[in-house]
């Protein structure tokens, strides 16, 4: 995504995972919502509750103000939401 910004969205996953991580490189600001299989935010997963993702690396961690750990064997979509930022991957773990 250039300077004006972008977003991608995935199709549904079953959470299986505990922590988020993206493999990126983000000049400007990354952010990661969580959305529910029909495309509607899941609350306390919303861009706004994302902690800002900067830097340079790939394993770069993805919090928010809820614990993923609430989701667990759930299908969601992520929609990854950037600003000046390339991504290359992302991986769900325990």
């Amino acid at each position: 995504a250039g300077a004006e910004g972008g977003s991608l969205v995935t199709q549904p996953v079953v959470l299986d995972g505990a922590k988020l991580t993206v493999n990126a490189r983000v000049g400007g600001e990354m952010r990661v919502r969580l959305l529910d299989v029909s495309g509607k935010p899941i609350p306390g997963f919303d861009a706004a509750d994302c902690q800002p993702i900067r830097g340079d690396g790939v394993a770069l961690p993805v919090t928010w103000k809820e614990s993923l750990g609430g989701l667990k064997g759930k299908p969601i979509r992520l929609e990854f939401v950037m600003k000046d930022a390339e991504l290359y991957g992302f991986d769900l773990t325990k």
